[in-house]
Parts: C-alpha cells; sequence; structure tokens
C-alpha cells in the first residue's frame, strides 16, 4: 500500500511542480519524457523498502537497515550521477516516501485498533 502511494503521490507532485530535467552536461542516458521533480525512483524504493523493513522483526534488523540505507543512496545518487534529477528532487522523494509509509501504517495500525 506505501509503495501504492508514493507511486501516485510522485506522479501527482510531478504534475503539480512541473520542474525541467537537469540540462548541465549532455545526458549520459535518454532522458524520461515527464517532469524531474520529485524523483518517483527514490520515493518507490525507499518506500518499498521501508515498509518491508518495518515488518521485519528478525534478529538481523539492523544489518537489514543498513543494507536498505545502502540501496536507497545509491538509487539517489545515480538519479543525480545519470542527470535526470536535481538532488533537491531525490531528497524530496526519500523524505515523503517516509511520510507516505508512516501515514500508511498509522491509518492501518487504526483501523485495526477500532471495534
Amino acid at each position: 500500500m506505501s509503495l501504492l502511494v508514493a507511486a501516485g503521490l510522485a506522479h501527482i507532485a510531478k504534475i503539480i511542480v512541473e520542474r525541467p530535467r537537469p540540462d548541465l552536461f549532455p545526458a549520459t542516458v535518454s532522458l524520461p519524457v515527464d517532469w524531474s521533480f520529485p524523483s518517483a525512483h527514490a520515493m518507490q524504493v525507499t518506500a518499498f523498502a521501508l515498509a518491508v523493513l518495518l515488518q521485519s522483526r528478525s534478529e538481523y534488523f539492523v544489518a537489514k537497515a543498513v543494507g536498505a540505507t545502502v540501496i536507497i543512496l545509491l538509487v539517489g545518487v545515480s538519479r543525480v550521477y545519470l542527470q535526470v534529477h536535481f538532488p533537491t528532487d531525490v531528497v524530496f522523494g526519500i523524505v515523503a516516501a517516509i511520510g507516505c509509509v508512516l501515514a500508511v501504517r498509522k491509518l492501518i495500525f487504526e483501523q485495526r485498533s477500532l471495534p
């Protein structure tokens, strides 16, 4: 559920903000046709990793958290390196995804506690 909310929010924000893609130097890959802000890749990987991590109750939680953080950071850095996003696009995507996951989690647990 968190992944769907984050993906939807990313695409709605792109339509509202309409920020063009970076154009600092020739792109190494073909640029996507949609807007730059926020990074949907950063939002989706963060939402997925955090949602899975919050479901984990194993003794390896810290190792999983470190692994998830590394993956999220690698995706974010790759988006900036490939010049498809500004750093602020990625940072906002990560922060917004954390908010999405926490909001969905709160809603789910509130629903469970209702009589």
